[in-house]
């Protein structure tokens, strides 16, 4: 799957857990539609939507964010490319992060 096109979704969040060495998990706690990532202790993981937990990796990584119209295109400070354009900066700087990590796809498992 092509990172490029990873949404704001539990599979991009799954995703960046990986790439960080957690143990992360999808789970739909109150049944279909209400799909979440969860780490080890079952702790919400939510980067790419929650300031808290996206804010850390940004800084960590060096992830640069730029606006252009409205809509957010972010690049990893070991990359000379900018992920695609987005109105979420928290996506777009998570899909940077991702393409760092794993290239321009993820890998075939998550294993």
């Amino acid at each position: 799957m092509k990172i490029a096109y990873l949404e704001a979704v539990p599979l991009l969040d799954y995703w960046v857990g990986k790439a960080q060495g957690l143990q992360v998990e999808i789970v739909a706690p109150h049944g279909a539609g209400s799909e979440m990532c969860v780490i080890e202790n079952g702790e919400a993981f939510s980067p790419s939507t929650s300031w808290a937990q996206g804010g850390p990796i940004i800084e960590r990584e060096y992830i640069d964010l730029i606006s252009d119209f409205g809509r957010w295109m972010a690049r990893h400070g070991k990359r000379q490319d900018y992920s695609r354009a987005d109105v979420s900066p928290l996506v777009t700087a998570m899909r940077a992060y991702l393409a760092w990590e794993y290239g321009d796809e993820l890998p075939t498992s998550a294993e």
